[in-house]
């Protein structure tokens, strides 16, 4: 039989080991939050991976700007151009007043006069359906001078005018065009087009002494361009053009029109060399 001591050992005893247990239990308790903690980077890794679709429709953008260049490109031709104009200037000098006076009978010219341009043009088109030309070039420009105002000056007979319009230009011009197919002959063989478009030009030349103490003379014009083109298989390029100033290529109140007719011919660089 189990005497008291005894008893009280036992007693003891299993105290301990429930003890051990439960610690043994609240240290499983405690690791399990400790894994899921472990788990938690491996959700944030996966969701870094999201970044690469933002570089694989980079690359998309980036081939769709390269085929859009390559259709810009399409079809390009480049040639020299050269050719003859026609040009006259209309005159209104309004309240301009100088220390000049000219007899309108011997400095007006209502007859076009004659120049010459030569220069370089591109031919393109964009998205194979938009026919467009850009062109630069440099030539004289001479112009006749029809005047619309005068004065008088008692007792001298006649009509004079304080300004004298200048007779001749060096001009740089830039021009872009565009151009539209017309549904005439055969199109296999030849092309006719209408064109239209801006330009501008640049005065080189300077000006007579009485034109230069006021800055008449502006030293760019802003034109507008229309005209006919035939083109022979793209190999060249028979051109009709009527440039207008777009606002008075003069100050000091002067108001002068610029009219322009000009033809020419453009033809393949790579037949010429």
């Amino acid at each position: 039989m189990l005497n008291f001591k005894s008893f009280t050992f036992i007693i003891i005893l299993m105290c301990f080991v429930a003890n051990v247990q439960a610690q043994q239990k609240d240290t499983v308790a405690k690791k399990s939050p400790f894994s899921f903690k472990l788990r938690l980077p491996q959700i944030n890794w996966k969701k870094t991976a999201a970044p690469k679709v933002v570089s694989d429709s980079s690359v998309v953008e980036e081939t769709t700007i390269g085929e859009s260049l390559a259709l810009a490109s399409q079809a390009t031709t480049i040639s020299l151009m050269t050719g003859v104009n026609f040009s006259q200037q209309t005159v209104a000098s309004g309240a301009y007043n100088s220390n000049f006076n000219y007899n309108i009978a011997e400095i007006g010219n209502e007859a076009y006069q004659s120049g010459f341009f030569g220069g370089v043009r591109l031919d393109s088109r964009y998205k194979n359906k938009h026919d467009y030309s850009l062109s630069a070039r440099i030539g004289k420009l001479t112009s006749g001078a029809k005047y619309t105002q005068s004065t008088k000056l008692p007792p001298f007979a006649g009509n004079f005018s304080s300004f004298k319009a200048e007779e001749s230009f060096i001009l740089f011009n830039l021009a872009a065009h565009y151009k539209k197919l017309l549904p005439i002959g055969d199109r296999v063989r030849y092309q006719i087009y209408a064109v239209v478009g801006p330009s501008v030009d640049f005065r080189m030349s300077g000006t007579s002494l009485d034109n230069q103490v006021n800055e008449v003379y502006k030293k760019m014009f802003f034109m507008g361009d229309i005209g006919l083109e035939f083109s022979n298989r793209k190999n060249y390029n028979l051109f009709f053009h009527y440039h207008k100033n777009l606002g008075s290529i003069t100050n000091a109140g002067i108001t002068t029109g610029l009219n322009s007719f000009e033809i020419g011919m453009a033809v393949k660089a790579t037949d010429l060399f």
